[in-house]
């Protein structure tokens, strides 16, 4: 007797619910990965040995005294990626809101130079500190005030919902 072969094996719920829903799936991921990290970044200790090396390798080296916004980014992409219909304009409104934080937290957080020639500069926030200085001498000091003012409003235009947009444009057309 030959058995016959079955040439389409059946699909596991699982893997169905996964690829027809994997912007859920990946913003419930990505909502669990924020609030991992949130919690690194207020106690290290509390995550074990996988909290202790995220936060010596990734979180102190780029987020320095603001781990908490890689965390809280995360948390918002992952909000947006379960909850908002129209997810790409949302993250790049997260993301425009995302870079002037780092550097405003750069700027709040890190320390002055002392009176003495010899003492170090502390930073706050390394990526804030990268761009700052990235952009400066490019553009400079002006320059780097406007592009984050752009993008701040960017941002604030991106996550606005479009009938607020179309009175506030009503509103300013009288004027």
């Amino acid at each position: 007797m030959a058995r016959s072969n079955k040439t389409g094996k059946k699909k596991s719920r699982t893997k169905t619910f996964i690829n027809k829903h994997p912007a859920f799936v990946c913003g419930i991921l990505l909502c669990l990965f924020g609030i991992f990290l949130i919690i690194i970044a207020v106690s290290p200790a509390s995550a074990g040995k996988v909290g202790r090396l995220i936060d010596e390798r990734f979180l102190s080296p780029a987020f320095g005294r603001g781990p908490v916004l890689a965390g809280l980014y995360c948390l918002g992409i992952g909000i947006v990626l379960l909850a908002v219909k129209a997810r790409a304009k949302c993250i790049a409104g997260l993301t425009c809101l995302f870079i002037p934080a780092l550097v405003i937290a750069d700027a709040l957080l890190g320390e002055t130079q002392g009176n003495q020639a010899d003492e170090a500069v502390v930073h706050g926030v390394y990526l804030g500190q990268v761009l700052r200085e990235t952009v400066t001498g490019l553009i400079g000091g002006a320059g780097l005030v406007l592009v984050l003012l752009v993008l701040l409003l960017c941002g604030f235009f991106l996550l606005t919902p479009k009938f607020v947009l179309k009175g506030l444009l009503r509103q300013l057309s009288n004027y």
